[in-house]
């Protein structure tokens, strides 16, 4: 899910080769989302590396990253992880992620079943 959530980040340091305000900057960003989800699976779902079982309701994210270094760098490391495996899997998958982008450019829009095709198929037609 982590990496779900910074491939629109890692697309951009793939195709363009940096990263743009736009992958982050609002709470409804992949990279606040991955953060939020990170921190919550470190501390509210019972995934941490330290008092697991402790359920914690962080109201404010950044007062508790801000507040502990430690943990802070755990949730990094973390992202950076997922990050890591969203480039390779976005690497892996270049020539599919070219067709998407060429048909949502030509299309403007495309519906489920013509993405599920491209990701697919990529350009080459279905056999």
């Amino acid at each position: 899910m982590l990496a779900m959530l910074m491939a629109g980040r890692a697309a951009q340091q793939i195709v363009v080769g940096k990263v743009s305000a736009g992958s982050a900057g609002s709470d409804e960003s992949g990279l606040a989302r991955a953060t939020k989800m990170a921190l919550a699976m470190e501390r509210s779902l019972g995934f941490g590396a330290i008092q697991p079982l402790l359920y914690r309701d962080d109201k404010d994210p950044t007062a508790v990253l801000d507040g502990n270094p430690d943990l802070a760098a755990r949730i990094h490391a973390g992202l950076e992880r997922a990050f890591a495996r969203a480039v390779e899997i976005i690497s892996e998958n270049r020539d599919k992620l070219d067709a998407l982008t060429t048909a949502l450019f030509d299309a403007q829009a495309l519906d489920g079943e013509a993405v599920k095709g491209l990701l697919k198929y990529g350009d080459r037609a279905p056999e």
